[in-house]
């Protein structure tokens, strides 16, 4: 399940395309993309976003009960999306130092082999 963009308290079924979703929402300002992607040999969505004010709730985190996916108040990210097997997988980079774009763009340079090496089973 997913966050409903219109009261992020409730929880809708899941998009058929999370990507395309998250490109749509309101509360994202796009800085960059969507764009076509790869992730561990998978076509994925890949987008830099910036929050509103009120931030962007996603959904629940499998597992985890006391906090949800999500960004807090204007904070930017790059955010991937990729479908493995029946589940829509949310890969997520951001910092806490959001409002430095220099550092936003050196920490997703860091990381970004690392999602490269990503193998799914």
């Amino acid at each position: 399940e997913v966050a409903d963009p219109a009261d992020p308290r409730a929880l809708v079924s899941p998009p058929p395309d999370l990507g395309l979703w998250l490109a749509g929402r309101a509360d994202l300002s796009l800085v960059a993309g969507p764009a076509p992607a790869s992730v561990g040999g998978l076509a994925a969505t890949e987008m830099d976003v910036v929050s509103g004010e009120s931030g962007a709730a996603f959904g629940p985190i499998p597992g985890v009960s006391d906090v949800g996916a999500g960004l807090g108040s204007s904070h930017r990210a790059r955010l991937i999306a990729v479908r493995v097997a029946e589940h829509e997988v949310l890969i997520s980079i951001g910092l806490i130092d959001h409002e430095s774009p220099e550092h936003f763009d050196r920490a997703v340079k860091e990381i970004e082999p690392m999602i490269a090496a990503i193998r799914w089973q």
